[in-house]
C-alpha cells in the first residue's frame, strides 16, 4: 500500500498503464504514452519539461527527414 507522499505518483502510474492497456489500435497506445510522457515531465519539474520538449522536437525533426528521404 502506498503512503500519502507516494500515493498520487501510483495513481497516476496506475491510471496511465490502464490507458495504455485499453487502446485498441498503434495509434491510440502511442497517444496514452505520450500522454504519459508529458505528465511525467510535467511533474517531474520545469527542467525535465523542457528536456522532454526538446526531445519530442528532435525526433520530429528525425521523424520529418526520414520521411523526406523515403519520398526522394
Amino acid at each position: 500500500m502506498a503512503g500519502r507522499r507516494t500515493k498520487p505518483e501510483v495513481n497516476r502510474r496506475t491510471w496511465h498503464e490502464n490507458k495504455v492497456k485499453a487502446a485498441r489500435t498503434p495509434k491510440e497506445v502511442l497517444w496514452a504514452l505520450c500522454h504519459w510522457l508529458v505528465a511525467e515531465a510535467f511533474h517531474a519539474g520545469p527542467d525535465h519539461l523542457q528536456a522532454t520538449t526538446d526531445l519530442v522536437r528532435a525526433r520530429i525533426a528525425e521523424l520529418t527527414e526520414a520521411r523526406k528521404e523515403a519520398t526522394r
